[in-house]
C-alpha cells in the first residue's frame, strides 16, 4: 500500500472509529483500532501505533477474542524489539506462548513455530544464545515446519552458535541455510548467513569470503541495517586505505618529476 493510501486509510479509520464508538459497537471499534495501528506502523508512526495496539488488545480481551489479543501482543513485541526494548518484547511473546500452550487451537498451522522463532530472535542479541538454541532445538524435535521456517531456524541457529564461538557448527548451519535459499525465500535474514560464513572463512584465508561479506553488506543495507553494514564494510577499509595511499604517493612522485623537468 502506497504512502498516500495509508494516510487516507488513517483518516477514514479514525472517522469510522468515532462513529462506531458513538453506537457502542465495541467489536467494530476493536477491529478498527487494529487496522488503524497497522496503517500507522506502515507510516512509521510507531509510538501511536503501540498505544492503539494496546487499546485494541484490551478491547479484544474483553470480547474474548484470544487470537486477536495475541496478534496485538506480537505487533507490540515487534515494535518494542525494533526500538531496543527486548525485555518488553520477550514478555509479550511469552504471554502469547502461554496462551498457545493453554489452548492449542490458537497454534493453528505454523503459528506456534513462528511465535517461538520470534522469541529466539529476540533472545539472541541480548546474549541468551543457549536459551535461543533450546527453543529452536525443541521445534526441530517436532514435526518439520514448512521450508521458510526451516530456513529461519538455520539462520537463528547459525547466529546463536557463532555468538557462542562454535564456529564449525555455525558455518555448517549457514551453509545449510544458503543451500536452501531460493529467490522466493531470500530476505533480510539471508544477510546474516552470508555474514557469518564470510566472517568465519575470512579468518581461514578462504578467498571467496570477501564476496560473501559484500553480499551481506548489500542485503543488510537493503534491509535497513545500516550500522551492521557499516561495521562489515570496515573489513574493506584497510585495502581502500592502502590503495588511496598508493595513489597519493604516485601522484606526489609524478609531481616531483614534473617539477624536476620544469627546472631544466
Amino acid at each position: 500500500m502506497r504512502l498516500n493510501q495509508n494516510e487516507d486509510a488513517v483518516v477514514f479509520l479514525r472517522q469510522a472509529r468515532d462513529a462506531y464508538q458513538a453506537k457502542d459497537r465495541l467489536r467494530s471499534v476493536a477491529w478498527i483500532d487494529r487496522d488503524l495501528a497497522d496503517a500507522l506502523t506502515r507510516l512509521d508512526e510507531d509510538d501511536e501505533a503501540l498505544r492503539i495496539y494496546e487499546r485494541a488488545q484490551a478491547l479484544f480481551d474483553g470480547l474474548g477474542e484470544d487470537s486477536q489479543v495475541n496478534y496485538c501482543r506480537m505487533q507490540r513485541a515487534w515494535l518494542h524489539d525494533i526500538y531496543g526494548r527486548p525485555e518488553e518484547a520477550e514478555r509479550l511473546i511469552r504471554q502469547v506462548l502461554a496462551t498457545i500452550n493453554a489452548n492449542p487451537e490458537l497454534a493453528a498451522g505454523d503459528y506456534g513455530v513462528w511465535v517461538t522463532l520470534r522469541l529466539a530472535e529476540v533472545l539472541i542479541p541480548t546474549g541468551r544464545n543457549e536459551d535461543a538454541l533450546g527453543l529452536i532445538d525443541g521445534l526441530a524435535a517436532g514435526e518439520s515446519p514448512r521450508e521458510g521456517y526451516m530456513l529461519w531456524m538455520h539462520v537463528l541457529r547459525s547466529r546463536a552458535l557463532f555468538a557462542l564461538g562454535r564456529e564449525d557448527e555455525a558455518l555448517a548451519e549457514a551453509n545449510l541455510g544458503l543451500n536452501m535459499t531460493t529467490q522466493e525465500l531470500m530476505n533480510g535474514d539471508t544477510g546474516y548467513l552470508y555474514e557469518i560464513r564470510g566472517r568465519i572463512e575470512i579468518e581461514r584465508g578462504i578467498e571467496a569470503a570477501e564476496r560473501d561479506l559484500a553480499h551481506a553488506i548489500a542485503i543488510h543495507l537493503a534491509s535497513g541495517l545500516h550500522q551492521r553494514a557499516a561495521e562489515l564494510a570496515q573489513h574493506f577499509m584497510p585495502n581502500l586505505t592502502r590503495k588511496a595511499e598508493q595513489t597519493e604517493h604516485g601522484q606526489q612522485a609524478e609531481q616531483r618529476l614534473a617539477d624536476g623537468d620544469s627546472d631544466h
